[in-house]
Parts: C-alpha cells; structure tokens; sequence
C-alpha cells in the first residue's frame, strides 16, 4: 500500500527545491534560469554564484518590476540552517513567479566546487570529498 500523503509531498518537494547539480546542469544545457542571492549584500559581494542577481527580501515584495515576467527563478541563501531563500521564494510565487530554492544554498554551490564570481573573477575550489559529487565540477 502507498502512503498517498508522502507521495504527493515528495512530488510537491521535487517541484519546488532544486540542488546546486541540477543549477548547473540546467545552466550548462542552456536553459533559462534566473539565480536570485538573498545573503546580506556583503556576503553578495565577496562571493555569489555567476550570474546570480541580489535582492532583499523588501526588494522582491515588488518582484515584477524587477524580474522577466516569465522567468523560472532559482532563489538561494547561505545553507540549510537559513530559512531566507523559502521566504523570497513564497514572496515569488505568490506574485505568481514559477520559482524553487536551491537546497543547501551557497555552502553546497561551493562544497561542490562549483565557481564563484568574486570581485576578482569567477574562481574555483576543490570539491569537499565528504560531499556527493562523484565527477569533476564543470565550469561556466
């Protein structure tokens, strides 16, 4: 027998969260993506993912004067412990943007050894061994 509830949480779960791997292989396909980095705007400027736009969480309140109407947003944060990427991204869809928080946020991004855009350029890092990744990180 089926746990119907946990199916469709899982479904729903799949729908609305995407991992730094799936960012990437989506961004390498050429897909359309548009990364939104809530951390402070410190943290922003040390470091974000390429490409990634930052706004508040005040700045999305008014989302659509800011972002393409049609726009699959991908929105993060620092890690798991921070709850700011589920809170833009309930702003987002109910401004009835197609939206999913990137598990793991900026941490897993460069645990994976995904590059980071700095002041300086886009640079790279090993791949923290104790993560999942079982191939090289691509790069953009």
């Amino acid at each position: 027998m089926t746990d119907a509830q946990a199916v469709r949480y899982f479904q729903d779960k799949l729908a609305y969260t995407t991992s730094p791997r799936e960012v990437m292989n989506a961004i390498q396909a050429g897909e359309s993506r548009v990364l939104v980095d809530v951390r402070s705007p410190e943290a922003f400027e040390r470091g974000r993912v390429p490409g990634a736009l930052h706004f508040t969480l005040a700045q999305l309140a008014n989302a659509s004067a800011r972002l393409p109407a049609n726009a699959d947003v991908v929105v993060y944060d620092w890690g798991p412990a921070s709850t700011e990427s589920t809170r833009a991204a309930l702003s987002l869809a109910a401004q009835g943007f197609k939206v999913q928080v990137m598990i793991g946020g900026f941490e897993y991004w460069q645990r994976l050894g995904f590059g980071v855009e700095t002041p300086t350029g886009v640079r790279h890092r090993a791949p923290d061994p104790m993560t999942t990744a079982h191939q090289q990180p691509r790069s953009f």
